[in-house]
């Protein structure tokens, strides 16, 4: 046992807001220690400065809001008031709004694709999404997060021991049984143009968040929202270590030693970091046991540019703009690297909390972590550079050449900032037919929380890591103490 001043009830590794959040439970039975390795928390759910403006680091929006403020209730941070963001798929003559209805989607779907029967594939993604949307597969049983049970507790709000319907069948192979043509098989399966190894449950819950339940955006913003758990922690019992990276983990027999510049115990260790990088800094008896974990396949990356124009014309109406340059007639740019991929653009001034007299774009792109691995600084800061003036280069035949670049985060940046192993930005592959919750380890007293916590968000990236800090924190308390 280390001295008194090193020691605590729970350790939480990471403030992100599945550490933040398990925190907020933790408080109330303990003496909480939160080590965290960068200058402040809140992880890539905060912002950053350039300038004049104040940049969103990462999330743009989530999904069930009505999840969220019931988990607001739990924490006693009160309700919070939320905007419906809109998204605009532009791929040469389809362009169309996604309407907040699966029956509006399909109506708009049988225009675009008169031939196929597209009112079948839209029942099939509404019916699976209101089979798979909000239960998770845990200690073997397939449960259900009860919404309005929220308040009290996650744990409150599981029920089991419902049938499980086999929805990891690939969203492709499915659709592509009755539909012919490509861009549609590719559309209900991805909500995009390019092939996707989305399992059908994956591809159905992806959907209803961004048609049916929609994706919102919190006035005070998601700053806001973390700045508000924080504050909730409060000072008393709780310390929290910036700057304190966590280099090493082994397990005791009455707890965890958990080593940064130097030692601290506690009996009870919550880990708000991917578990790719747990399993690097665990003792070897741990990580055998963690191995399942670590074999984890985690989703894609993306290059994200921030850019601004004085006068810029920008032709849609929606926060958001779903691009496909290779569908564009008017888009010549076929030797850009970017041309065949999906582009992401947010007009970050049209959200409810982002006032700027200047047009401020956000642009996302698929990349590969292994696009950015140089050998020396300058190389990889000419590379961002020139990757960042090529993706302003393909949107330009959209959105027009009068922007001038802020700067831009790269996998690299997801890495670092983010704790994302190879800079992934949507938790693991969406292969699952259901999310497998990976809160409760199997290492006795090690619990995972934040979007790796479960194999797929299955209520969104900020709502599931949310869910899994508070479910990390009941599950930690031991229950003569709850």
């Amino acid at each position: 046992m280390l001295q008194n001043s090193n020691t605590a009830d729970y350790i939480v590794i990471g403030s992100g807001v599945g550490g933040l959040s398990s925190a907020c439970i933790l408080k109330d039975y303990g003496k909480v220690l939160m080590l965290e390795k960068l200058h402040r928390y809140g992880g890539t759910s905060y912002t950053f400065r350039r300038g004049e403006f104040e940049l969103p680091a990462g999330p743009l929006g989530f999904s069930y809001p009505d999840y969220v403020n019931s988990m607001f209730e739990r924490l006693n941070i009160g309700r919070m008031v939320f905007r419906r963001k809109s998204y605009q798929i532009i791929a040469g003559k389809i362009n169309f709004v996604i309407p907040d209805s699966f029956e509006k989607l399909s109506k708009i779907l049988e225009r675009i694709f008169p031939e196929e029967n597209m009112e079948k594939a839209v029942n099939e993604l509404k019916k699976v999404s209101s089979e798979v949307k909000g239960k998770f597969v845990w200690r073997e049983k397939l449960c259900r997060v009860n919404e309005q049970r929220l308040k009290n507790g996650a744990l409150k709000s599981i029920s089991c021991d419902m049938d499980m319907v086999d929805y990891s069948v690939s969203a492709q192979e499915y659709f592509s049984s009755f539909l012919r043509d490509e861009n549609a098989v590719n559309l209900v399966s991805s909500l995009g143009f390019k092939k996707s190894e989305q399992s059908l449950g994956a591809a159905s819950i992806m959907w209803d968040i961004f048609c049916e339940s929609g994706i919102w955006y919190p006035e005070i913003g998601i700053k806001g929202i973390m700045d508000s758990l924080f504050k909730k922690i409060g000072s008393k019992g709780f310390s929290f270590v910036k700057n304190m990276e966590v280099k090493k983990i082994r397990q005791e027999e009455d707890g965890f030693v958990v080593s940064c510049e130097r030692d601290y115990f506690s009996r009870k260790v919550v880990s708000n970091i991917d578990p790719a990088f747990l399993f690097e800094i665990v003792d070897a008896d741990m990580r055998k046991k963690l191995e399942p974990l670590y074999n984890k396949t985690h989703g894609a990356s993306v290059l994200t540019v921030y850019a601004f124009s004085d006068n810029a014309a920008i032709p849609f109406e929606s926060t958001h703009g779903l691009y496909y340059p290779f569908m564009d007639e008017k888009n010549e740019a076929d030797d850009n690297r970017f041309y065949y991929r999906e582009v992401e653009i947010t007009v970050l001034n049209r959200l409810e909390s982002v006032r700027y007299g200047r047009d401020v774009v956000i642009l996302r792109i698929p990349v590969s972590y292994e696009e950015f691995v140089c050998k020396t600084k300058e190389e990889y800061y000419q590379l961002k550079s020139e990757l960042s003036k090529e993706l302003l280069e393909v949107v330009a035949p959209l959105i027009g050449e009068r922007f001038t670049i802020l700067d831009c985060a790269t996998p690299l940046t997801y890495e670092w900032w983010g704790g994302r192993y190879s800079g992934s930005v949507a938790g693991l592959r969406w292969d699952d037919g259901y999310a497998e919750c990976l809160v409760e380890t199997p290492v006795e007293n090690l619990y995972l929380a934040g979007i790796y916590a479960f194999s797929i968000p299955f209520i969104g990236g900020f709502p599931s890591s949310l869910f899994s800090g508070i479910l990390a924190g009941e599950l930690a308390v031991d229950e003569n103490e709850s």
